[in-house]
């Protein structure tokens, strides 16, 4: 199968002190995401060959029975194999979650934490353009870096929802197990 390769994926986030004009209203976000369980998966930038990216998806399969059953996704690149799991996952992106930690949230939870972020939409979905500005480049930062996206960055499902409410209120969330899922969407067409 060959997956299609998203070049707006692999984002990595900016989260030095924001430009003057910004100061007052971003400092407090940009400190908090300096302190938050993915900053290092925000941050960190790896020299990442497209060639090698594309190379991947071109032959990764899923694999129910790896990783001692949990599955995994397998491909070979440049004659070598490459195996992606959730726990390499959280090793590699450094989230400090837990296997058992939850992907989901009850949307009453979710609905809760919404007036917070002075939301001014529906829920389900969450739409980017109906949160306060301070939030908004929050959310952007989050669609580009942490969700698997493919066309418009306006808009969270319901378990990016969660995700996202789980990073903001530091609640407990399997952020290894939510982006292997998404990963292994992609594999299967999903």
């Amino acid at each position: 199968m060959d997956l299609k390769f998203i070049s707006t994926h692999n984002q990595v986030g900016y989260l030095a002190p924001p430009p003057e004009k910004h100061k007052k209203l971003y400092t407090s976000l940009i400190k908090g995401l300096n302190c938050c369980r993915i900053v290092h998966a925000l941050r960190e930038n790896p020299v990442v060959y497209e060639s090698l990216v594309q190379e991947f998806w071109k032959a990764a399969r899923f694999d129910a029975l790896g990783a001692g059953g949990k599955g995994a996704i397998v491909a070979e690149i440049q004659k070598k194999s490459v195996t992606v799991t959730e726990q390499m996952i959280r090793e590699v992106l450094q989230f400090n979650d837990q296997e058992t930690d939850p992907i989901d949230l009850p949307a009453g939870i979710v609905e809760a934490i919404l007036p917070r972020l002075i939301y001014e939409g529906t829920y389900p979905s969450l739409m980017k353009k109906f949160v306060h500005p301070y939030w908004r480049l929050l959310v952007h930062m989050f669609i580009l870096c942490m969700t698997e996206n493919r066309g418009g960055t306006d808009q969270l499902s319901i378990t990016q929802s969660a995700a996202f409410v789980c990073l903001i209120t530091n609640q407990p969330f399997n952020y290894s197990k939510y982006i292997f899922k998404g990963m292994k969407g992609n594999v299967i067409g999903v």
